[in-house]
């Protein structure tokens, strides 16, 4: 009997894309358990508080600021610490990544490591693997339901579209774009499934909170303005770069030229070049465009108490990433050359992850605000003062000083009267201001604390290097004590 110790494997090129998705999942969960603390500061924790203590405070479970369903995925994983719930995100980007790759084969596309290398190192996937944000699950849930769509699984495409305002309170738009997606594919039995979501949260969380409108009548973002100043039209424009990278970004216009040119000038050759042309100009390129208009815009008026954060467009990256094979393949395919392509295969898509990786400084260490908080809060333990009643405003500092934060009756968020500080605070009560929520969402300055004769100074820790918060405020925490 001969054995042949000849073997000739070929991957296609999805079996290399998932390998390629597997090897950069593994690399950023070990990354994540390296790593001590988050890409981003204040929101970031506060979303990863309230799923950490959900089991222990039910009523989380349906906290409007936190996101219900948000809630309800990432509890188990943030139970286990901070850890715990960058696994989740890392985990779910994945899954995002990996919708984008079975869209991008079931439109026949050509290169899929690609749109690999597109989602999972995007810059701003990468910032939300490393922290508590939302993001990450309403791009998820976003993608699936593009998916679904093309499959014509039409009522599970409204279930999760339906549910994705309970992610992101923005993700409402997508209900009335899907509204008219579905309309024109006269799936009329899909329809009412597109209020399931609200139906489901009103009717559950009206029997528990004993308000059936609580949705309304609780919504965080009702205020407008009063936090932000209005930016710019172009601020989403300007920050692409920290967002998708500069590869991507104009891949992904050369990717919308091409469907924009093939579905209004190419003629038709059959029915399924058809849907594919639908399905690329409507349900893939003008969700992204819409959604990248409407958050410029909410940006620029001010709307909702928001600023121009690049992390909101995190939640179209998978679909940006498609774009952006599109272009590359209306680009070099007609090369007909397969090793230059592969040589260019493999140049952007260790160029892009090489911008993404090193965006970041990781595993993540503390700076920034985060490091001075944590050098406060440890002077606080040190010192003996971590037993006082405290008061803080940083959501950080709860899990710095291991406090829960909605059952800890010596523990507290913002002074009674932050024009008079004083008033209402016991003595011997420690009030951690910091630069960043003390002085905008507190609304209390540096010079009201220290020029108030009820407290005193204890510590004041400023970084070295110094740096300002938005341009304008040098960032300092402060440690005082109600005498």
């Amino acid at each position: 009997m001969k054995i042949n110790h000849r073997f000739n494997i070929k991957l296609s090129s999805f079996s290399v894309a998932l390998i390629l998705l597997f090897v950069a999942t593994s690399l950023f969960i070990g990354l994540s358990f390296l790593s001590e603390g988050s890409l981003y500061g204040g929101d970031s924790y506060l979303h990863y508080l309230i799923s950490k203590y959900a089991f222990h405070r039910p009523a989380n479970f349906l906290d409007h600021w936190g996101k219900p369903l948000f809630t309800l995925l990432s509890a188990p994983f943030a139970y286990f610490g901070f850890h715990g719930m960058m696994l989740f995100n890392v985990l779910i980007c994945s899954m995002a990544s990996f919708m984008a790759l079975l869209i991008s084969r079931k439109l026949g596309y050509k290169n899929l490591p690609l749109v690999v290398f597109f989602t999972i190192f995007a810059p701003i996937f990468i910032l939300l693997m490393f922290s508590g944000l939302t993001e990450a699950v309403f791009s998820l849930l976003l993608i699936s339901a593009v998916y679904f769509f093309m499959d014509k699984k039409y009522v599970l495409t409204a279930i999760l579209i339906s549910l994705i305002p309970f992610v992101r309170s923005e993700g409402v738009m997508f209900i009335a774009w899907f509204f008219i997606l579905l309309l024109i594919k006269k799936q009329y039995k899909s329809l009412p499934f597109l209020l399931s979501g609200v139906l489901f949260y009103s009717i559950f969380g009206g029997f528990i909170l004993g308000d059936f409108l609580w949705l309304i009548s609780n919504n965080p973002y009702k205020a407008s303005g009063e936090i932000y100043d209005p930016g710019s039209l172009f601020d989403y424009v300007t920050n692409v770069p920290a967002t998708f990278g500069p590869i991507v970004f104009l891949l992904s216009i050369a990717g919308l030229l091409s469907i924009v040119i093939l579905f209004f000038v190419r003629r038709k050759k059959s029915i399924l070049e058809s849907e594919i042309q639908f399905n690329e100009l409507f349900v893939i390129a003008f969700s992204a465009l819409g959604y990248f208009v409407f958050h410029s815009v909410v940006c620029w008026k001010g709307w909702m108490s928001v600023l121009g954060d690049p992390r909101f467009m995190a939640a179209i990256v998978p679909l940006v990433g498609i774009m952006a094979l599109k272009g590359f393949n209306s680009l070099v395919l007609p090369l007909r050359n397969r090793w230059v392509i592969t040589v260019l295969v493999i140049a952007i898509g260790g160029i892009v992850t090489h911008y993404g990786v090193h965006k970041h400084k990781l595993p993540v260490k503390f700076q920034g605000e985060l490091l001075v908080v944590k050098q406060a809060t440890t002077w606080i333990v040190e010192n003996g003062y971590a037993q006082n009643k405290i008061i803080y405003y940083n959501p950080v500092i709860p899990e710095f000083l291991d406090k829960n934060p909605f059952e800890n009756s010596e523990f507290f968020t913002f002074v009674p009267d932050f024009n008079e500080p004083d008033k209402g605070v016991d003595k011997n009560t420690i009030v951690i201001w910091d630069g960043h929520f003390s002085a905008l969402e507190g609304n209390v300055p540096f010079s009201r604390m220290e020029n108030n004769s009820n407290y005193k100074l204890l510590k004041l820790f400023i970084p070295d290097p110094p740096f300002n918060i938005f341009g304008t405020m040098e960032y300092k925490v402060g440690i005082f004590i109600r005498k």
